[in-house]
């Protein structure tokens, strides 16, 4: 089972229905993942997905960011702009007090992991757990869907009620809770002093 395709955006993160997701049944390109699937997380194990839709980002949302393989080529990894990728850096303790934070895609450019692709218009999978998660994407671990209820129910309302349908606690502020993010999320300044 899955999700509802959405007409619009909904959501400022994604990643392309191209881009593989690590899998108990090993790497699965999100476009065929299905609800129920348990999917690798940084806290160790797999996480049961409990909602996965597919939306079209529209052209405000700006580029979509490609990920460079270490060996320098262009991968299948494709993320929206403002999706959140884990970095560890051994400079991160120093300049940000934590090993680890979040960098939007579209930062990671000075880093030479993304470049943007402008010849691409993907469509966007959103992946939904029962708490916030970063999951393994190719390389990287990036972050699932942070269910912001009040944006989603005002961009795509059918798409608020299904997930709500899945995920009943959703509903009240207090269900969401668990979808809190654990690290700093660096702005742009950030993102320049780190790579530059």
């Amino acid at each position: 089972m899955r999700g509802r395709r959405s007409s619009g955006e909904f959501t400022p993160s994604g990643v392309s229905a191209n881009t593989r997701v690590e899998t108990l049944r090993g790497p699965v390109a999100a476009r065929d993942l299905q609800i129920g699937d348990q999917v690798k997380t940084r806290r160790g194990g797999f996480a049961t997905l409990r909602w996965v839709g597919t939306s079209r980002p529209l052209e405000r949302a700006g580029t979509p960011m490609r990920r460079v393989g270490s060996d320098g080529r262009e991968g299948t990894t494709l993320l929206a702009p403002d999706h959140l990728v884990l970095i560890s850096h051994s400079q991160n303790d120093l300049l940000f007090g934590a090993a680890d934070v979040l960098c939007p895609a579209k930062y990671l450019v000075a880093s030479g992991h993304f470049v943007p692709d402008a010849n691409v218009s993907p469509a966007l999978v959103h992946l939904l757990f029962d708490t916030y998660e970063l999951v393994k994407c190719g390389e990287d671990w990036v972050e699932s869907l942070l269910p912001d209820m009040d944006q989603i129910r005002a961009e795509d309302p059918e798409t608020a009620d299904e997930i709500v349908g899945y995920l009943p606690r959703l509903s009240s502020r207090q269900g969401l809770a668990s979808y809190l993010r654990t690290h700093p999320v660096l702005d742009a300044r950030e993102a320049r002093l780190l790579f530059g």
